[in-house]
């Protein structure tokens, strides 16, 4: 099915052999896991630090609208996702610590949150970009019904339904060669668990890439128009021009910043998320079976972690590239004014 291989548990001892002779025939993959290893410290502490930041500069904004609450909302996923997935799946387990692998309850619910941070921090993407394209697209309607709370319920939903649909976790995985994963093929076969994992895959990844670069390519579409038409002065009957008719408001500029900021946002998130699906496709679904796949599998493993890693912590940099006023409140807050 979905011509994948079978993944059925190798014997004990199998993998360890396997890693073994990895990491001597390509030692290579492992210095790029250890280089990834090292640079997650300074990418969560950038993630941790820049997202509160993030969250602190939409508060002083206070423009009232859908668009800064959605930008809340992501940087509060981003940190608890940089937490899950930077500091409890990364910089711990390379002290030995690894909070997963206590027993198969902290394995089962940690794996269940994992999935269902995970899934809701994509989603929130995906509900500020289609903010961003109802407020370029309809203005009116947009002013009606484009408030904080209209941002906060549909966060809170889209969090709530990952929560219901990441709940197989906490049945099915547990600890497996020193590794918190979903592996209960007696209770859970085999083919379910690739149209699971298929299914989950798609919905957390594939459609929301789909969706954010549909509703990206609209957006810049309708900005490049009204760029095009707010370029053209009209003049008067004399054929003088118009004074100020070129001037946007004040409104119109931080809408328009903000749309900026989520084309940044969303498209760093489509390259991350394109590397990280093929990664998380490639060791959910392949046998290790030779030294070069062992190799490939801990590389996969490593990096579809550190890719997510990156996006969840780099918005913060991306922000303050594409906004002035976001520029502006950063230096009140570091001057302390």
């Amino acid at each position: 099915m979905f011509g994948a291989e079978d993944i059925s548990p190798p014997p004990n001892g199998t993998e360890e052999s396997l890693e073994e002779l990895a990491r001597v025939e390509y030692p290579w993959v492992y210095q790029a896991i250890r280089w990834m290893n090292l640079s997650t410290f300074f990418i969560s502490g950038l993630g941790l630090v820049g997202n509160s930041l993030v969250f602190v500069i939409a508060a002083r904004l206070n423009e009232g609208t859908s668009g800064i609450t959605l930008m809340q909302c992501l940087a509060v996923a981003d940190n608890v996702a940089v937490l899950k997935d930077g500091v409890l799946a990364t910089i711990l387990p390379h002290f030995g610590l690894d909070p997963r692998l206590i027993n198969h309850t902290t394995c089962k619910v940690l794996w269940w949150l994992s999935y269902s941070i995970a899934s809701t921090e994509f989603w929130i993407i995906v509900i500020f970009t289609l903010d961003r394209l109802i407020a370029v697209y309809k203005p009116f309607l947009y002013r009606d019904h484009g408030k904080p709370r209209t941002a906060v319920l549909a966060c809170l939903g889209v969090l709530c339904f990952h929560l219901a649909n990441c709940s197989p976790n906490l049945i099915f995985a547990k600890i497996y060669d020193r590794r918190c994963e979903f592996h209960d093929f007696a209770l859970f076969p085999f083919e379910v668990f690739q149209v699971y994992m298929f299914y989950l895959t798609g919905l957390v990844g594939f459609l929301p890439v789909i969706l954010v670069v549909t509703a990206n390519i609209m957006i810049i579409s309708r900005l490049r128009t009204s760029a095009a038409v707010s370029n053209k002065k009209p003049t008067a009957s004399n054929g003088a021009d118009v004074e100020n008719s070129g001037k946007k408001s004040r409104k119109q500029e931080m809408a328009d910043e903000i749309s900026r900021q989520l084309l940044a946002a969303s498209t760093v998130f489509v390259i991350m998320m394109t590397i990280s699906i093929s990664q998380h496709v490639y060791y959910s679904m392949v046998h290790v079976n030779s030294v070069l796949r062992q190799g490939l599998y801990d590389l996969f493993y490593v990096g579809s972690y550190y890719t997510i890693n990156i996006n969840q912590s780099i918005n913060f940099v991306l922000y303050a590239m594409t906004g002035r006023t976001f520029r502006n409140k950063l230096r009140e807050i570091v001057c302390c004014r």
